[in-house]
């Protein structure tokens, strides 16, 4: 049981090392991101995906959509292509009436713009439970609006999920409808 649960845990680790590694202007490889936080990308050398999701919407949350946004300049700066990764955001902050800058999302004061540029697989309305189960599954045909962009990961590939938002105790939510309750186990 340790051996698959530490399996499964692998991929996830190393794909949060490259989240946690510093962008620099001398760009490194995926792999070497991972080599140098101690992890062995040798040993399986898959297609490398990414699912981020912003949880909420408005502009109070605007953290949550700045915060998928950086990940995706991050994963986009070492290597990862558009078509492996999937962007779940509302899409409600850039343009929102309370935008000093408007079309321009930071994540730190004074920050470069992490909205430029970012694929959006699926806004507004197209951002539920069901979509992003679809996503996960690579179901095509369960899919309601939206890219049409699902994982086509194997068994050696890995996949990082980025999900943003508050969160509480028994609930987990999208920007429409809920992915979990404690009702719903």
């Amino acid at each position: 049981m340790m051996t698959s649960l530490y399996g499964s845990l692998v991929p996830f680790l190393l794909l949060a090392a490259l989240m946690m590694a510093a962008v620099s202007d001398s760009q490194r490889s995926f792999g070497e991101i991972v080599s140098k936080s101690g992890g062995d990308y040798g040993a399986s050398k898959g297609t490398q995906w990414a699912v981020l999701v912003a949880g909420s919407k408005g502009y109070y949350n605007y953290r949550h959509q700045a915060d998928v946004c950086h990940a995706y300049q991050i994963l986009k700066a070492n290597g990862l292509k558009d078509e492996n990764i999937v962007v779940f955001m509302y899409d409600d902050v850039a343009n929102s009436t309370y935008n000093p800058t408007k079309g321009i999302i930071i994540n730190k004061p004074k920050g470069p713009d992490v909205y430029h540029g970012v694929p959006k697989d699926y806004t507004g309305n197209e951002t539920t439970a069901a979509n992003l189960y679809a996503v996960l599954l690579g179901n095509k045909t369960a899919l309601s609006g939206g890219s049409g962009k699902v994982l086509k990961s194997g068994p050696n590939d890995h996949v990082f999920f980025y999900y943003s938002d508050h969160g509480t105790t028994g609930l987990l939510c999208m920007p429409v409808g809920t992915i979990y309750t404690q009702t719903t186990l």
